[in-house]
């Protein structure tokens, strides 16, 4: 199984961003203020891990002027072994034939907060679905 693609929107500096990725290797370059820590931080908080920093989504984490924002992560190649412990999770697409399928788990992440009166009320909610 291999990160196949990730879509994001209104995180950070990306309003609409999609990127299907290699499953060998991906190199992400890119000028000062780009989305490449974005990108990295969006994969992350998809998958709640957090390398010994704790993650917490914050006024940041939205893009300027959105309420919300959604990551959502592709991966595809599941073996019969992997589909086995995701089982209640994966998705079957069609293959180009039509006829055949292959299963593939969605991983999706998405933050919304009211419009608080003032910073200090800000409640930021995260919600993960596997």
């Amino acid at each position: 199984m291999y990160l196949h693609s990730v879509s994001i929107i209104g995180f950070r500096i990306f309003e609409s961003f999609s990127v299907v990725l290699d499953r060998n290797l991906n190199i992400i370059v890119g000028e000062n203020n780009s989305g490449k820590t974005a990108l990295i931080d969006a994969i992350r908080y998809a998958l709640s891990t957090n390398s010994l920093d704790w993650i917490r989504v914050q006024e940041s984490d939205f893009r300027s002027g959105h309420t919300k924002f959604s990551i959502q992560l592709k991966f595809d190649d599941v073996t019969a072994r992997q589909a086995a412990v995701f089982a209640e999770h994966l998705t079957h697409e069609l293959l180009a034939d039509g006829r055949s399928r292959k299963s593939v788990l969605y991983v999706i992440a998405s933050g919304s907060y009211a419009m608080p009166a003032s910073l200090a009320e800000f409640s930021p909610h995260c919600t993960f679905v596997c």
